[in-house]
């Protein structure tokens, strides 16, 4: 017997641990997979290494491999993907006995779970075949899944708002909470309005069923009785409590990639808020469910999946923060089980997209050449280090003095590791010390330290902590956003003012409006002022932007508006902007998918002349600030292209 399920885990034992971890690692080319199992060293070799005498990891005898009772479908997959590369005997045994051992072998019955489909009557849209399946298998998928929710992975543009709203109806639920960007509260809200016949001619029965949490509209009020929609943005979920309702609900997570810290406050406000109302089903919505790492994802499993814990996400968080597609296998059998996922190639016959990267020339290209963006960062960071080594002793000792105070609260061996550590510090590198005993140095203070301390205090010893231990990485951090985002932007300003002509006659001579994205916002604002002086009508939204919605409607409605310009990190997500087929990017957003969120708001349904998307890269014969961002863009594709393929 080489499988043992107990107290909710999977154990891997009786066979050569040091050969099968090795397995692991030479078939995925990385060591992240093997974290999967928590090694359980004998007693022995544990206690002779805890003694000094053995000192190296390798010579430790692994007893059993363990792992939560959750991955019990991704050790099947390991294992697999094992067997066909070594051909065991031991690993057939092992899938046989996790089929038999585990949930994943059970043979229930797959059940049919119709819906109600009735409501969609009510709806002005007629809903396309790909919406419409999605709608029907919905609770198929989620009920034998035993699930509380899908993730909707339609590309932007193919209609999740509408699909979720009549998901809504078909479920009968009695209230719906919207969870969005700040910038798409008012976008919901109009979108809903357009959707139901309802509404027409009947604004009072709208501002009875929908509301807009922190909506300075006063037509929109809250009714515990009346309320069926509540639309509120992401920052806010803490401010849902008054809006409580404990019976049958519904929550919508629009831009779900959003969510991507499973540590962070808006996640845990989140899950709390699911936990609360008792949520039944709850919807994610992105066209990117994760950007480049599969364990961006694992915020959404804690949502919809009751059988991922904390636990679970700590495991998964360490085996796939990793830029590597050889476990894509392993990723996508668990995600063929909760993402709904509908591209446009698949679905829709729009006209065609060209992607083009326009060299642009100036006069003086070296500045922004990687080898002298390099030579400024390292000064930089030379110079912040002299400033705070002055200070270096003075915040170690508070540092220290700090630890001692909790000494007694702290296992023994781990604070005496962790004070050998500090004390050595910069001398001896984390990377020196054993495996073992690097886990227990990354976590000691927020273990053992960060929770007894009060918010001031907290505040102090972190400002220790960066001054003394953490000061080589503030300090090159510290320089490397100083000096990034200043040259990247005087480079996109540049490249545009020595090229001006020539992209204001592609503006003019375009037949449809123009879109100008870019990730600066000094850069933004420099193209508006430019643009404006040169007589070329435009609008700009960035974060500080009130009333979107209008200057968007102004802009698809004015002739004279040939311009929209915006941060990518403001209106790449949820507006249709198909007055243009033209879009320049003087600078991508840092991921392949943001992009793409990008282009599809004038690529998507309703679009009927070709697309033109002009990536703007700065001509040089060595790499430079443009075309590393071009190098990250293609890493990022790479890794989501592999992960989401099904």
């Amino acid at each position: 017997m080489y499988v043992d399920v107990k107290d909710n885990k999977i154990q891997i034992k009786h066979m050569n641990m040091t050969k099968l971890l090795a397995r692991i690692e030479n078939l995925y080319s990385e060591k992240n997979i093997a974290k999967i199992f928590d090694q359980q060293y004998s007693k022995k070799d544990l206690m002779l290494y805890n003694m000094k005498i053995i000192k190296s990891k390798s010579k430790m005898k692994i007893a059993t491999l363990e792992c939560h009772l959750f991955f019990a479908l991704e050790i099947l997959t390991l294992f697999e993907e094992l067997d066909l590369k070594y051909n065991s005997y031991q690993y057939k045994i092992i899938m046989a006995e996790i089929k038999q051992k585990t949930w994943v072998g059970r043979k229930e019955e797959w059940k049919e779970r119709p819906i109600n489909m009735t409501p969609l009557n009510g709806i002005r849209y007629t809903l396309k075949d790909y919406q419409s399946q999605f709608i029907k298998t919905y609770n198929t998928r989620k009920i034998n899944n035993s699930l509380r929710g899908l993730i909707l992975s339609f590309d932007q543009g193919l209609g999740k708002t509408l699909t979720s709203i009549a998901l809504a109806e078909c479920l009968e639920v009695p209230r719906v909470y919207i969870v969005c960007p700040n910038s798409l509260k008012e976008n919901w809200s109009s979108e809903i309005k357009q959707y139901f016949y309802k509404y027409e001619n009947n604004e009072k029965l709208f501002y009875d069923e929908v509301f807009v949490v922190g909506s300075k509209k006063k037509a929109f009020h809250y009714d515990e009785n009346t309320t069926k929609y509540v639309i509120v943005n992401q920052e806010a979920i803490a401010k849902l409590g008054p809006y409580v309702n404990r019976s049958k609900n519904m929550i919508i997570v629009d831009e779900s990639h959003n969510f991507r810290n499973f540590k962070g406050k808006r996640v845990i406000e989140l899950i709390q808020f699911a936990k609360k109302v008792k949520c039944e089903d709850i919807l994610l919505m992105s066209g990117t469910p994760i950007k480049a790492l599969p364990n961006e994802i694992i915020p959404s499993m804690l949502l919809i999946d009751p059988y991922f814990d904390m636990e679970a996400a700590a495991v998964y968080n360490r085996m796939f923060n990793v830029d590597s597609l050889s476990s894509s296998n392993i990723v996508k059998n668990r995600f063929k089980r909760i993402i709904y996922r509908r591209t446009k190639d698949e679905v829709l016959n729009l006209p065609t997209k060209h992607v083009m990267r326009t060299h642009l020339s100036i006069k003086k290209p070296g500045d922004y050449e990687v080898e002298s963006v390099n030579q400024a960062v390292k000064e930089l960071f030379e110079k912040y280090m002299r400033e705070e080594q002055s200070n270096f002793d003075k915040y170690k000792r508070e540092y220290i003095e700090v630890l001692n105070q909790h000494q007694q609260h702290c296992p023994s061996d781990e604070f005496k590791l962790y004070m050998k550590y500090v004390k050595d510090f910069p001398e001896k590198d984390i990377s020196m010390y054993h495996e073992i005993d690097q886990i227990k140095i990354e976590e000691f203070t927020k273990r053992h330290i960060y929770p007894r301390l009060s918010p001031a205090e907290l505040k102090v010893f972190k400002k220790a902590e960066t001054m003394s231990v953490r000061l080589k990485e503030s300090c090159m951090g510290r320089a490397v956003g100083q000096i990034l985002s200043n040259r990247r932007a005087e480079m996109f300003i540049a490249m545009f003012e020595e090229n001006k002509k020539k992209i204001i006659d592609m503006i003019i001579n375009n037949d449809k409006k123009t879109v100008i994205f870019s990730s600066s916002l000094p850069v933004i604002k420099h193209l508006q002022e430019s643009l404006e002086k040169e007589g070329i009508g435009n609008v700009a939204i960035t974060g500080g932007t009130g009333d979107r919605m209008g200057l968007i409607e102004k802009w698809k409605t004015n002739d004279d508006c040939e311009v929209l310009l915006a941060t990518s990190q403001t209106l790449s997500t949820g507006v249709t902007l198909i007055e243009a087929n033209q879009m320049f990017f003087f600078g991508t957003p840092w991921r392949q998918s943001d992009q793409a969120q990008c282009e599809d708001r004038i690529y998507r349904i309703g679009q009927t002349t070709d697309v033109h998307i002009h990536i703007m890269i700065l001509k040089s014969s060595k790499p430079n600030l443009s075309t590393r961002m071009d190098d990250i863009l293609n890493w990022s594709d790479i890794m989501f292209s592999g992960f989401m393929e099904q």
